[in-house]
Formats: structure tokens, sequence, C-alpha cells
């Protein structure tokens, strides 16, 4: 697991397993752009509580996102309570993630942000294209490309 590190001088501890309480995400760059949806979730919502610092740091995953089926109950559940309020403030593409994070940082459970878990863009920021570099070319498609 490579997690994301925006902090020059980061020396955050994070979990590499994921548990309870420990959830993972691909790291998007979404930034805190949920930040601007708290009031959605009440006003006694713990998402009212989390800092600039730790929004950046655990609270913008995007999928994929594993956890442990009591978490991503919790998070599911009220992920589906506010993603129709979130879109209906922001009818548009990415107003679905913004809901997840606020789910999350409404239910407490911070996101341990990763970079390779996907690969999309072989140009893209955070991405886990340095192991698919690794690879000898000759079997980059070769897991793909056989049956189990």
């Amino acid at each position: 697991v490579k997690f994301w590190k925006p902090f020059p001088k980061d020396t955050l501890e994070r979990n590499k397993r994921v548990a309870p309480g420990a959830m993972f995400g691909q790291t998007y760059g979404l930034g805190m752009k949920w930040m601007d949806f708290k009031s959605l979730a009440g006003p006694n919502s713990p998402a009212h509580e989390v800092s600039e610092r730790d929004a950046q740091l655990f609270y913008q995953p995007g999928p994929p996102y594993i956890g442990v089926v009591n978490d991503m109950f919790k998070v599911v559940n009220r992920w589906a309570e506010l993603v129709r309020v979130v879109h209906k403030e922001k009818p548009q593409l990415l107003s679905e993630m913004y809901a997840y994070q606020l789910a999350a940082a409404d239910q407490k459970l911070p996101h341990g942000l990763v970079t390779s878990m996907m690969i999309s863009a072989v140009d893209a920021y955070g991405e886990a294209w340095d192991y698919i570099d690794a690879l000898p070319d000759e079997e980059v498609c070769k897991m793909g490309a056989s049956l189990n």
C-alpha cells in the first residue's frame, strides 16, 4: 500500500491493514469540496468537527473503498441518506463522491488515502502506474489475458 502524502513533513503513522475504524480509499484529488455540504448532514453532525488538515488527510477518498463490513454499513447507509440532498444542492458529476466523503466524516470513519489501488490515465497523479512500470513488458497484460 502506498499512501498519499500531501504535506512535505508528513510523519503520520497510518494503518497498513483494513480494520475496524481503519478504512481505505483511492485518492482522487477531490480536496475539501465535500466540506461545502456539511450543513446538509445536520447541525449536530461530527462532520462539523473535522479540521481542514484532517479533511485533506482522511476524508477525500474515491473508489475503490475498502472497509470492514460494520464500518461500510455505517458509511453506506449514511451515504444513501445524503447523496440525494447533496446532488440536489450540486446536481453534477462527483456529487455522489462528495456525499460519500461527508458520510464518512459524519460517521467518524477516516480513510487511509492510497495511491496504489487504481490506474486510469497514464499521466494521472496519484495512481499505481509505478507498479505497472515495474512489470516486464511481456507480462503487463498477461494476467488479464488468462482465464482463472
